[in-house]
């Protein structure tokens, strides 16, 4: 949409950070332990965000918020009006409200929760290889997912364990 506001219209659209640029509210909002990415996209949208998700049934009452065009020339003032409301609730909370509501959204995961989550588990993506010292450590099977091929495992070498190869190998050069 943005090539086609600037082609078409001679305007060309403000960067906004993680936000999108010609709706609102769309983009991370900070909760009180992690972010959220809501993606209202239209008016109903907004009126269920406003009633069920945030609890600010006026919000979505206000005649100044009533469509995409008016809230986005009001950026300014409505994002951090919904910044504010969304940081008194935790993701769990906040998911759950939203997921109420009907209004997409996703959870901004960081690594720690992406390590740990159940769906890599029950896809079977981790396999196990052994590390220096001996020990076993976990690994990401290939992001490909062929199917019947065996996955190479090879263990982690040790610090310098290959240096005479590697070595050697440069004479031949």
């Amino acid at each position: 949409p943005y090539l086609y506001q600037t082609m078409f219209s001679g305007k060309t659209p403000g960067r906004s950070s993680q936000r999108h640029s010609v709706i609102v509210p769309y983009g991370l909002y900070q909760a009180k332990d992690g972010s959220v990415n809501l993606a209202v996209q239209n008016e109903e949208q907004w009126r269920k965000l406003c009633r069920v998700a945030l609890n600010r049934p006026d919000l979505a009452q206000n005649e100044r918020y009533s469509s995409n065009e008016k809230r986005v020339a009001l950026r300014d003032e409505l994002e951090p009006l919904i910044e504010q409301i969304v940081a008194k609730y935790s993701v769990a909370e906040l998911e759950k409200r939203l997921e109420e509501a009907d209004v997409p959204f996703g959870r901004v995961n960081d690594l720690p929760y992406v390590a740990e989550h159940p769906q890599l588990r029950a896809q079977n993506r981790f396999i196990q290889i052994e590390g220096p010292d001996n020990r076993l450590l976990e690994t990401l099977v290939t992001p490909f997912g062929l199917q019947n091929l065996p996955q190479r495992a090879d263990a982690v070498p040790g610090l310098g364990q290959h240096n005479a190869e590697i070595l050697a190998s440069l004479d031949d050069l």
